[in-house]
């Protein structure tokens, strides 16, 4: 099956499952240097990043350092923006309405050098001012830009260290990068969808992509890692080993027709059997990371080609020859 998705020259795909059966790691393809992939070579991670700081948030809440139910902006510093009268739980849950930062500040990012970063107040800044609205009811990332300043302001610690120190903890979950501050270890699968990849990865000083882009997806998009280190952390979190099976509930509802809980996304509907997790394919790669309850099992499917003709279709296909043993 990954050889279906790694079928074209320079495709990566790796997975890994996790169950009562045991674990089970593959890889298809070869990096950009024309190294046969591993299971251990470290991707772009997308939307996933949200569910690791979706995780951490929860774990305050838990402390009683954050409350659902009060304003955001509570715990926030002051921002170039107003999130108003927003919740946690509406930020968590992708209710807040305030305005995709991937729009507006889009053009700004990419006349940018590889190698600049990017502040999260500063990307905010971008944002439009009154009275030009900063809200739309839209699904928008930069409810997670403004939770990991969150996890920063309520911690006193830069995001990478307070996740590390936390529900990133455990040393197998070392190879889980919170880019900007930590950088890939290697070997990395570079984006066949992005422009000249190589030279974008060196001159963006080896992050995954580069600097510029892993700085501007931040705490919405910005992690990268492997296959098995992302089995890993969704295995300890959603059995329980991170925060409370409360908590779990809590991030894995849904409200009405809105596909999206707190940092857990249902993708029973794409896979069959009930699923909750990150299901996430961009313009240059695709990250998914399940947990199916009634299996018992976590599954990890990475590819550096999101339009590779067999991507759609994998994850169902693995799920289902998970069911049937």
């Amino acid at each position: 099956m990954l050889d279906d998705v790694a079928a074209s020259r320079g495709t990566v795909a790796t997975a890994t499952v996790l169950s009562a059966g045991g674990t089970w790691s593959g890889a298809a393809g070869t990096t950009a240097d024309g190294t046969p992939a591993t299971p251990d070579v470290q991707m772009e991670l997308g939307a996933i990043t949200k569910t690791v700081v979706a995780a951490q948030v929860m774990a305050l809440v838990e402390r009683g350092l954050v409350e659902l139910e009060r304003p955001a902006a509570r715990y926030l510093p002051k921002l170039p923006i107003d999130p108003g009268d927003v919740t946690v739980r509406e930020l968590l849950g992708h209710r807040s309405t305030i305005l995709d930062y991937t729009g507006p500040v889009g053009v700004d990012a990419a006349a940018r050098r590889p190698g600049d970063a990017w502040e999260t107040t500063e990307i905010l800044a971008l944002l439009p001012e009154p009275p030009e609205p900063i809200r739309s009811a839209t699904y928008s990332p930069t409810d997670y830009l403004l939770l990991g300043l969150l996890v920063e302001e309520v911690t006193g610690q830069p995001l990478d260290q307070a996740l590390r120190e936390d529900v990133l903890e455990a040393p197998e979950l070392a190879r889980l990068v919170v880019q900007p501050a930590e950088r890939p270890a290697g070997p990395v699968a570079l984006s066949v969808r992005r422009s000249h990849p190589a030279a974008l990865h060196e001159e963006g000083g080896r992050y995954l992509p580069s600097l510029r882009d892993a700085s501007y997806a931040g705490a919405a998009e910005g992690m990268a890692g492997d296959a098995p280190s992302t089995a890993r952390f969704m295995h300890l979190l959603c059995g329980g080993h991170l925060v409370s099976r409360t908590s779990l509930t809590e991030m894995a509802t849904t409200d009405g027709p809105v596909p999206w809980g707190l940092g857990f996304t249902d993708v029973t509907k794409s896979v069959g059997p009930p699923a909750v997790g990150s299901f996430g394919q961009s313009w240059y790669h695709f990250a998914t990371a399940l947990c199916l309850p009634e299996q018992g099992a976590v599954l990890v499917l990475l590819t550096n080609d999101p339009y590779a003709p067999a991507v759609d279709g994998a994850v169902p296909r693995m799920v289902e020859a998970l069911r049937a043993g």
